[in-house]
């Protein structure tokens, strides 16, 4: 009588392709979940942008001018703009209290890491880190000057505040208050 053994194990190869199944499946959640991540950080931003482009002009609205830190050229959204539409400015050596009535135009978060909200230097970062930029138009000449989405090119536009951010996803690639 022949004695017949069913085989229970695998055999090296047939785990390595199996190993290799799931490393290049993996690699595929992977690559998915960056760009998940990426857009879910460009819609952070836009909303972020829009809120501080929204906060200058709701200030303006109420006060009748533009908060101060305001500026022609590109600037950080820093940390006197910040207290000024948080409302949490307290009065200085001038005794000028900019927000006197002591509306909140803005709520921001402090930053966690990687997250926007304010960092321990009070500017405005945005999902990758970087300080948010805004330029408002103090002349009152209702144009300003901002960043194409080309590296070193800009394009005036008719607008009172505009805000936007670098992204760290290539150097060409911004989001924008005013699009």
């Amino acid at each position: 009588m022949k004695h017949i053994s069913s085989r229970s194990a695998f055999t090296l190869v047939e785990l390595l392709v199996v190993i290799a199944i799931i490393g290049i499946l993996a690699g595929m959640g992977f690559a998915g979940y960056n760009r998940a991540l990426n857009t879910a950080r460009r819609a952070v931003a836009k909303n972020d942008v829009t809120q501080i482009a929204n906060a200058v002009l709701l200030f303006e609205t109420e006060y009748g001018k533009l908060p101060p830190g305001g500026t022609t050229e590109p600037d950080d959204v820093g940390s006197d703009l910040m207290r000024v539409l948080t409302a949490t400015e307290e009065s200085g050596e001038s005794d000028t209290i900019f927000n006197p009535r002591r509306i909140v135009f803005l709520e921001v978060n402090p930053s966690a890491t990687k997250r926007s909200g304010t960092n321990e230097d009070g500017k405005f970062i945005d999902p990758w880190g970087n300080a948010y930029q805004i330029v408002m138009d103090t002349e009152y000449e209702h144009r300003v000057n901002v960043p194409s989405n080309r590296s070193g090119d800009t394009m005036e536009l008719r607008r009172r505040v505009a805000v936007w951010s670098q992204t760290n996803e290539d150097n060409n690639t911004i989001v924008t208050s005013w699009e």
